[in-house]
């Protein structure tokens, strides 16, 4: 539900928001939690609402796959990863 709250906050007028890469951590005082927000859903989340228009998709995944091969046995969460960008959204050339 974090993405659907910061949607909402955003909507409401918030401009700062908290996530993790990959959505690493979360509380050890709520069993079962499954991690923080995706840092990278949030920024596709501020992008598709024109709150930011950087494009850094590229880019966070790269340090993403850094994370991936640097801490294996964590889980890595997130809607982006897992779906790629939606084709509308793709720019049509990505730089080097």
């Amino acid at each position: 539900m974090g993405i659907a709250n910061a949607s909402a906050a955003l909507d409401a007028g918030a401009r700062i928001l908290d996530g993790s890469l990959g959505g690493l951590g979360g509380c050890p005082f709520a069993p079962g939690a499954t991690g923080n927000v995706v840092f990278e859903d949030l920024v596709f989340l501020c992008e598709s609402k024109g709150i930011c228009d950087r494009h850094r998709h590229r880019e966070l995944i790269a340090v993403r796959e850094i994370l991936r091969k640097e801490m294996p046995n964590e889980p890595l969460y997130g809607g982006l990863a897992r779906a790629g960008l939606p084709r509308a959204t793709r720019p049509k050339r990505l730089k080097a």
